[in-house]
């Protein structure tokens, strides 16, 4: 039974370990490199969440626009 306790003990603290450590940047490369691809990836989607922003605004204004012409066309 001590040989299984042993390892029981064991992985408890090596997860909060992971934990702090991929929260906080550490002077790890590895944990480093999480840092830094978590950085890439909410940049990414800050990217992508612009660029739809912009296309919806694009379509809106595409469209109040062709409906101004619209209207101006059936006005004249």
């Amino acid at each position: 039974p001590i040989i299984i306790e042993q390892p029981q003990y064991q992985p408890q603290p090596y997860q909060q370990q992971s934990a702090v450590t991929v929260r906080r940047p550490g002077k790890i490369g590895v944990v480093n490199k999480y840092y830094v691809t978590e950085k890439l990836v909410h940049i990414v989607v800050a990217a992508v969440v612009v660029v739809h922003i912009v296309a919806v605004v694009i379509v809106v204004v595409v469209v109040v626009v062709v409906d101004d012409n619209d209207l101006m066309l059936v006005n004249i």
